[in-house]
């Protein structure tokens, strides 16, 4: 009904009679019997059309826009609702204003979803890892935890989503720099220092470290490259050794090592007697760590 309830028409009322077939009614007489659910039961009662009803009760009706977000479509949508009382009479789509701010609406999103909703790209994902880490042995660098994203996305991300309507578009955003913005000229400085992208070696070359969500850091590395290594590679003041997985000249895994002077001492006699008859051309010395 028009106040928001139900009712029930009353027993004597034929089945298949013109109240049913009508889509609305005008009651004259309402009545309650007992004291269970439903328990209102219309007593008189008129077919109407709406044509009577915009002409006879024209200020019960009201008309609403709401802007929401569409699940099935993946984007923010805007539809007309127009209202008799509490009744939903009509709803229709219409047209976005480019121009309005929907940023409360993906703010909610996020809060509702958690950080999964937002499509980080992996370069993001171990840049926020290398801040973590960071942040546990230095208290002047903030850890980027989902919480404190979501609390602070009003400064990295909803700029961005002002004027967006469509999640797509999410896919398109520069997210490595919007959560460097989080951090300033000095804590990125510091965070190079611990944590470079890449290590140099005793040739000359670098490698590029890769930082794991479990905390660890990882390289990938051609022994020939290793030549030289007298102590083993470490970052973050050097609390945090590399996990080396050395490679072939072929660039296959031979071996992983957290350990490179014990791997010198060790099982490297063996590797490189196997190795020596593979690539008889590249350099296997019986001194790795003086070469």
């Amino acid at each position: 009904m028009a106040n928001g309830s139900g009712a029930n028409l009353h027993a004597s009322v034929p089945r298949g009679s013109l109240f049913e077939s009508s889509q609305w009614v005008a009651i004259a007489q309402l009545q309650i019997v007992g004291s269970q659910i439903n328990n209102t039961v219309i007593r008189y009662a008129q077919p109407i059309t709406m044509e009577q009803l915009n002409k006879h009760f024209s200020s019960l009706f009201s008309v609403s826009e709401r802007v929401f977000w569409d699940q099935e479509k993946l984007r923010i949508s805007q539809s007309e609702q127009t209202y008799f009382g509490k009744i939903k009479v009509s709803k229709q789509s219409k047209s976005i204003d480019p121009s309005c701010s929907f940023a409360s609406i993906w703010l909610s999103l996020l809060k509702e979803n958690g950080l999964k909703f937002i499509p980080l790209d992996q370069r993001t994902l171990n840049y926020i890892q290398r801040v973590n880490l960071v942040s546990s042995i230095d208290n002047d660098i903030p850890h980027l935890s989902e919480a404190y994203l979501i609390e602070n996305a009003e400064q990295w991300l909803l700029p961005s989503l002002e004027n967006e309507v469509y999640f797509k578009n999410l896919t398109k955003l520069p997210y490595l720099g919007l959560i460097k913005s989080l951090l300033n000229y000095q804590q990125q400085q510091k965070l190079e220092t611990l944590l470079p992208l890449k290590i140099d070696l005793p040739n000359g070359r670098n490698a590029s470290l890769k930082y794991e969500q479990d905390g660890s850091v990882s390289m990938s590395v051609r022994m020939q490259d290793l030549y030289g290594i007298k102590e083993h590679p470490c970052v973050l003041q050097g609390t945090l050794p590399i996990v080396c997985e050395i490679l072939s000249p072929a660039q296959r895994p031979i071996q992983t090592t957290k350990d490179i002077p014990r791997f010198w001492a060790g099982s490297y006699a063996e590797v490189k007697k196997e190795m020596k008859g593979r690539y008889p051309k590249h350099h296997w010395p019986d001194d790795p760590s003086n070469t």
